[in-house]
């Protein structure tokens, strides 16, 4: 409808404006802070993206945050894993909505990989081979 698409044009102008979604993929020689801050909210957007139903894009703020969070990793390994467990089981569950199955399980298993046994991972897993059948 034309008010969600204002809504979506009002949401888009916002994350412009403070330049995390515009700038996240080129943004690699900011400080570790920075960086971490800027992961917390591309993954706090695309939780809201999904809780909206809006799957692709919450896929896509998922994974620019990823690519922030394997600049950090190659920079200090410690501190991130509760972070990369989070936006991989997150984006797991917007491929889920998208019918992407073999992909979610691919991010729940990298989910694990970081925090074996993560609830939300192992479940989204189980969830994504069953319908993968």
């Amino acid at each position: 409808s034309e008010a969600q698409l204002s809504v979506e044009s009002a949401e888009e102008a916002a994350v412009e404006a403070v330049g995390v979604y515009a700038s996240s993929r080129s943004s690699l020689l900011c400080g570790e802070a920075s960086m971490q801050s800027k992961v917390t909210k591309l993954r706090e957007q695309g939780n809201c993206h999904f809780k909206s139903s809006r799957w692709e894009r919450a896929v896509s703020h998922y994974s620019d945050a990823i690519v922030l969070l394997r600049a950090m990793r190659a920079e200090k390994a410690a501190g991130i894993a509760d972070e990369a467990t989070k936006l991989h089981s997150n984006r797991a569950a917007a491929l889920l909505k998208l019918g992407q199955y073999a992909e979610a399980i691919s991010d729940c298993d990298a989910a694990l990989a970081f925090s074996p046994g993560f609830a939300k991972a192992c479940l989204r897993r189980e969830e994504a081979a069953r319908l993968l059948e």
